[in-house]
């Protein structure tokens, strides 16, 4: 049941894939005057592309090296002001204390040895608040505080 699921789901992507440029039209001026307005920067010609020229080209060279180093430290600020994903989220085997058994469950928040690796005070405090959280219910599922459990060992 299941595989004939994907196997449809699957045909349609790829017949949509497949049938979205038949239906694509190209553009005409009237089209483009519509969506633009009869202005003058709208090119009569909408195949009509200049190539830079050779000093154009030279004034432009090497300009985005600055703008990849900077998106490359702000990624790696970004990354240890949150930590590691497993500080957040773990799926896997884990212990109900309530219980006394042993299960697989879906842990949010972290202990205090992996939260230290966070770098920002308060997503450290918030990562503490949500490893004390509980989510309502009375079952053995959803008793221990950061945890719900799938299933039992």
């Amino acid at each position: 049941m299941i595989s004939k699921l994907k196997y449809t789901l699957l045909t349609m992507l790829l017949a949509a894939f497949v049938a979205q440029p038949a239906l694509a039209s190209p553009l005409n001026n009237d089209d483009m005057a519509f969506a633009f307005g009869d202005s003058s920067s709208v090119s009569s010609d909408l195949g009509e592309m200049a190539l830079l020229s050779d000093q154009e080209m030279m004034d432009t060279e090497g300009e985005w090296i600055p703008f990849a180093i900077a998106a490359f430290n702000a990624y790696r600020y970004g990354r240890y002001l949150v930590g590691p994903a497993r500080a957040w989220l773990r799926v896997g085997r884990s212990y109900s204390r309530s219980g006394g058994f042993r299960t697989t469950s879906l842990r949010w928040g972290s202990n205090s040895h992996y939260r230290n690796s966070i770098g920002s005070t308060r997503l450290r405090n918030l990562n503490a608040r949500l490893h004390n959280s509980r989510l309502p219910g009375s079952s053995w599922r959803s008793r221990d505080p950061g945890h719900y459990h799938f299933r039992r060992w």
